[in-house]
């Protein structure tokens, strides 16, 4: 049988700031365009998060999780299969220094910065700043996700929140291969 997509206002089309990994995943039961059923996760930071040089994100609010596979105690993503998934970080840092290079990676339980998988951004920034990371994967079964923040020239801290300007993760399985 063939999959049925699902329906995105096309509004939330046009304006890419309102499309996330929840408008493709609903109730857990949304249908993937490979046939597969699709899950994913929206987990953000319930307080704020202060660091030093390189440190996992201990995302422990979720938001949505459809199949159950982010544990909030350890702070990553488990891929419940074999397959290609959309992964994306937001950090919002509030803290450091103007000049600070920051840095937003998206690794596994053990390695904030896997060669195989995963994303790395780096910027020069101010006091305040937003920065993104997104990649598209194949992970295998048990494989885990983590978003890590860094910053190697002061202390900084991550803003908390529900937000979509908030620091965040999201990842969806687009399908099996």
């Amino acid at each position: 049988s063939q999959a049925s997509p699902v329906d995105l206002e096309s509004e939330d089309i046009n304006n890419a700031d309102t499309v996330t990994t929840q408008d493709l995943v609903v109730n857990g039961t949304a249908t993937g365009p490979f046939g597969s059923e699709l899950q994913g996760c929206r987990v953000f930071l319930s307080s704020n998060q202060n660091f030093t040089n390189v440190q996992k994100v201990e995302l422990d609010q979720v938001q949505y999780d459809s199949g159950g596979n982010f544990d909030t105690t350890n702070h990553h993503f488990t891929c419940p299969e074999t397959g290609v998934y959309l992964v994306k970080v937001q950090l919002a840092f509030e803290g450091g220094s103007d000049g600070d290079e920051r840095r937003v990676r998206i690794g596994s339980t053990s390695d904030s910065s896997p060669f195989d998988s995963g994303a790395n951004v780096r910027l020069p920034s101010n006091s305040v700043n937003r920065l993104q990371a997104s990649t598209v994967n194949k992970y295998d079964l048990g494989d885990t996700i983590a978003a890590y923040a860094a910053n190697f020239a002061s202390n900084d801290e991550l803003d908390s929140g529900k937000e979509s300007r908030a620091t965040h993760l999201e990842v969806v399985f687009l399908g099996s291969l």
